[in-house]
């Protein structure tokens, strides 16, 4: 890439889609911890700390940092103020681009995502996400440019949480599965193929809001078709019932509902990833491996 790694700062560098950009991408890139640094790794206490001379030998700052989950106020600090500090900091360094990871979930409900969709947060963090995404344009400048990724759910293979490592889980040990007949179609993206995404975009010449998902999108049917081959007998089987099956759960548990049970899908000509290779299903079949040995 035209960007040297060095030249490079990662904020938030043990998160999954940091550990891809220093394997794959930046390797000689600087990444900012919170723990104790190895080779390559900064340590700092508190990344809202990190000031203008800590970014001076930069051209790009990656921000990785971020929450899913607090209060509102806890998710402001983390979602917003974190990030504006963060490119402030890298403008007045003299960085030329800051890339920020956002979220879907500045979409609320939609079920079918484009560029052209309207914002509608529906929870504080979408709310969180939407405020910092649209604060961080407004930075723009001839010298500095914001570039935002909306990303939807992110998954990896080492990851020791989430819905999807939870129904593989799931998978291996019931024996039958109730699903929608109509089967559910929710974009995705693994921490691997996001990477490859924030790297591309470092390169580009303008700032930008792209979204961005793995060209396949996840659907229940072929994450079991995905993982058969390595589980065999064992892998549950899916039951066909109609939707109004799933109803009552939808009233005790909407939010819950939705993200088992409804789509949510981007539209193939707003995804900034549509030529990219699709590694989704092998990620998934990487995470039920290792669910496998453990």
């Amino acid at each position: 890439m035209s960007c040297a790694g060095s030249r490079v700062a990662v904020i938030g560098g043990r998160s999954a889609i940091a550990m891809q950009l220093r394997r794959k991408f930046f390797p000689e890139g600087t990444y900012f911890v919170r723990v104790t640094p190895s080779q390559g790794e900064r340590e700092v206490r508190d990344y809202r700390a990190i000031a203008a001379p800590d970014l001076a030998t930069f051209d790009v700052v990656i921000n990785c940092a971020g929450v899913t989950a607090g209060s509102e106020s806890e998710l402001r600090r983390a979602n917003v103020e974190l990030p504006l500090a963060l490119a402030h900091a890298a403008r007045e360094a003299g960085a030329s681009t800051f890339v920020h990871i956002s979220s879907f979930s500045v979409y609320g409900r939609e079920e079918v995502i484009s560029q052209r969709t309207a914002t509608q947060p529906v929870c504080a963090y979408g709310r969180s996400k939407l405020a910092a995404d649209e604060a961080l344009l407004a930075l723009e400048c001839p010298r500095f440019r914001p570039v935002i990724v909306r990303f939807p759910a992110v998954i990896d293979p080492d990851r020791r949480k989430g819905k999807v490592r939870l129904l593989i889980s799931v998978l291996r040990r019931i024996h039958y599965i109730p699903l929608p007949t109509r089967d559910v179609r929710r974009s995705m993206i693994s921490s691997s193929l996001s990477a490859r995404v924030l790297a591309d975009l470092v390169q580009a010449s303008e700032s930008k809001l792209v979204l961005a998902a793995d060209p396949q999108p996840f659907t229940y049917r072929q994450v079991i078709q995905a993982i058969r081959g390595r589980e065999g007998a064992k892998l549950a089987r899916a039951i066909l019932m109609p939707e109004i099956v799933f109803s009552p759960l939808a009233l005790a548990a909407p939010s819950l509902h939705r993200s088992l049970f409804t789509d949510s899908l981007l539209e193939p000509g707003s995804n900034f990833a549509m030529g990219y290779p699709s590694d989704l299903y092998k990620t998934i079949e990487d995470m039920a491996t290792g669910l496998g040995r453990s």
